[in-house]
């Protein structure tokens, strides 16, 4: 081949260079072209992955926020006597019915004659519904005061965190969740007693899948300090064999140890 390009003519040669120049510079041109764009794909994946994340997570603070809000603005009437039980009671149910993360909630002041009571949300409809689309039912509570959420709020006089569990409600549906000691104060800031919420756990997954994300575990640390840890649980290591998503909240106590569980 090169004895056969040496003998050729001037013009030939001439042809042949500018022809593997012009390959060598489009090769050229052609790398790093795909590499810029793979670079730009790239930064615009993980941008659009951080942007999922951040919307999850936020989506997640709003609806926990709004559960805390909600109860907050419920503070007033719950620490009120039992001249004002059944306005009472219809708030605590409006705010179970709309609270979609909540499914239960148990509440009693110290000294009340009528004693605690509960409020369980049963025949659950649509679970991707915004409102309530279930039914309210209302429960005696005699072992309330006896609850040791509810000594430990009632001893440290702040909200309090219990450990996950699955819960049988009285429709005979199991709900993994966690229970929330809200302490009832008066004016002065003393301890008149509390409302324990049962949150469905695997509502905020549902929070989460509807922004893309939850298949794999990961935190979220919102700005006041908040962890909030989700963990994606094999079928296999559930008690409904069902797979499900695990979300703990911490302020100011370490994270609960859990572990992954293998199958």
């Amino acid at each position: 081949m090169f004895a056969r390009f040496k003998h050729a003519s001037l013009r030939a040669k001439i042809v042949a260079s500018i022809a593997v120049v012009l390959v060598a510079l489009m090769l050229a041109i052609f790398y790093f072209v795909i590499s810029h764009v793979e670079s730009i794909l790239k930064a615009e994946a993980i941008n659009r992955l951080q942007a999922q994340v951040r919307n999850a997570g936020q989506g997640v603070q709003d609806s926990i926020t709004r559960v805390f809000v909600r109860l907050a603005s419920l503070h007033v009437v719950l620490a009120n006597t039992i001249q004002e039980a059944p306005f009472k009671k219809q708030l605590l149910k409006d705010y179970l019915y709309r609270s979609r993360a909540i499914n239960a909630l148990s509440t009693g002041l110290e000294h009340d004659p009528n004693g605690a009571f509960s409020l369980e949300q049963v025949r659950m409809g649509d679970v991707n519904s915004l409102s309530g689309s279930g039914e309210i039912v209302e429960l005696n509570a005699p072992h309330f005061y006896e609850n040791p959420l509810y000594l430990q709020s009632k001893r440290e006089n702040k909200m309090v965190l219990g450990k996950p569990y699955v819960r049988t409600m009285q429709d005979k549906s199991e709900i993994y969740g966690i229970d929330v000691a809200y302490p009832i104060k008066d004016a002065h800031g003393a301890f008149r007693g509390a409302v324990i919420l049962f949150v469905n756990i695997d509502r905020f997954g549902l929070v989460l899948k509807s922004y893309g994300v939850g298949e794999t575990k990961f935190n979220l640390i919102a700005q006041d300090g908040t962890l909030l840890y989700v963990e994606k649980i094999p079928a296999c290591a559930t008690p409904l064999g069902k797979s499900s998503t695990r979300l703990f909240l911490r302020r100011e106590s370490p994270l609960l140890q859990v572990a992954s569980p293998m199958c």
